[in-house]
């Protein structure tokens, strides 16, 4: 039987706490970053940048891998990518790096992306967590992901699991991840975009935004506006996640921890 949605949304509430605590005793993080470039020798750089950031600038972090949309995961990193993950592995506490899946909005068949969250934890890939892309925001779609949240937790109850619907969804959402992404888009939709209203009964820990082709003359507003929001977690770049960082990182990590 089917539980209330009012008892459902009681037990959220609760559970949230819990995930919350979960997150400040590891990390209380302050960004997820998506840096979807190959490891070569000139993209490698990328991640050297972003593991500095935490390991001499305290930014706390989620950082994303993204082997060929977690199709790589499957099999051992190669030379390049193990580079990526040793260097990952310096950062210390502020740090997590996650594994990126997509889900193709509750279409794509759970065998599949299980195999590839399998591949993350099996094939040494030294993620503390996974990053499910493609999220879908309707909720008929929960079950789903409430077994993609289980299956990940089989592998290391610690693990992060971070849902990308990129938009407004429903609440039960929270019981299928311990943080979601409730808005990613261009910085042109970010002035009149506001977060689901139930986003302020959790602890903003749990919630990111990550706001796309942004003007570096803008980067200290959407930052200041996002904790406003309710939003524990931003990201803000101008330029792809497949050419890596913002070209204003440096600012925007010191924007990030307050200096």
């Amino acid at each position: 039987n089917k539980l209330p949605r009012t008892m459902l949304l009681q037990l959220l509430l609760f559970a949230s706490f819990e995930a919350s605590q979960q997150l400040l005793r590891g990390d209380n993080v302050a960004t997820v970053v998506p840096i979807y470039v190959y490891p070569s020798s000139t993209g490698l750089t990328q991640y050297v940048q972003a593991v500095n950031s935490s390991r001499l600038n305290g930014l706390n972090q989620f950082l994303i891998i993204n082997p060929d949309n977690g199709d790589s995961a499957k099999r051992p990193p190669n030379s390049d990518w193990l580079k990526a993950i040793r260097i990952c592995g310096t950062a210390g506490q502020h740090l997590h790096t996650i594994g990126y899946v997509h889900t193709l909005y509750g279409k794509r068949p759970l065998s599949a992306v299980k195999a590839d969250i399998k591949g993350y934890f099996q094939q040494g890939w030294n993620v503390q967590g996974i990053f499910i892309d493609e999220a879908s925001s309707e909720l008929h779609h929960v079950p789903y992901y409430q077994q993609l949240f289980t299956y990940i937790k089989h592998f290391g109850k610690n693990n992060t699991v971070v849902c990308n619907p990129g938009t407004s969804c429903v609440e039960e959402y929270l019981a299928a991840c311990d943080n979601i992404v409730t808005f990613e888009s261009p910085y042109s939709s970010w002035n009149t975009a506001q977060p689901p209203t139930w986003q302020r009964k959790y602890p903003k820990d749990r919630f990111s935004a990550l706001v796309l082709n942004t003007p570096k003359t803008h980067l200290h507003t959407v930052v200041s506006q996002a904790t406003k929001r309710h939003y524990g977690n931003v990201f803000v770049t101008n330029v792809p996640y497949a050419k890596g960082l913002p070209t204003y990182w440096q600012q925007e990590v010191q924007q990030l921890i307050g200096k």
